[in-house]
């Protein structure tokens, strides 16, 4: 098992899970970001940019960020592993439908701010149980905030 991916979670059961989607020439990746059906996922190579494959935009099957994906190439989502944990809720006159929730999303908040709000809400996650967080920056001065959370932020949430 790559450590890259173990480091986003991957485990034991999901490397057994993964086997036929890897003889089918997929690779593992987690969905870090997603834009309508433009992807930003993390793997084993790092950072990169997935479009969805038209197949699964056709039977309406939608990654959700942290979903675990199987990509082929070109950069292409084409395969969407089973959540372990999902919320169903049914619509009006319609089945029942897994779909992450706005109660999920209301969970997860950016961390931002001075260093020491940023240690405030990591130890937060870490009391709720959160063993993993995963850091996006923007803007001109990435260098700079990279730095500054290395050096005044890590050391206190380690």
């Amino acid at each position: 098992m790559s450590e890259s991916l173990i480091r986003l979670g991957w485990t034991p059961e999901r490397e057994t899970e993964f086997d036929h989607y890897r003889e089918d020439g997929l690779r593992p990746a987690r969905v870090a970001v997603e834009h309508r059906s433009a992807y930003v996922l993390y793997g084993e190579r790092g950072e990169f940019r997935a479009e969805l494959a038209g197949r699964l935009r056709h039977e309406e099957t939608w990654p959700a960020v942290g979903d675990w994906v199987g990509v082929r190439e070109p950069e292409t989502i084409a395969a969407v592993l089973p959540r372990r944990t999902v919320f169903s809720r049914k619509e009006p006159w319609l089945a029942a439908k897994e779909q992450v929730t706005d109660s999920i999303l209301d969970k997860c908040k950016p961390i931002a701010g001075t260093p020491e709000e940023c240690i405030a809400a990591i130890e937060e996650y870490k009391d709720a149980g959160c063993t993993h967080v995963m850091l996006e920056l923007w803007g001109d001065r990435r260098h700079e905030q990279i730095r500054l959370f290395g050096e005044q932020v890590l050391p206190h949430v380690r």
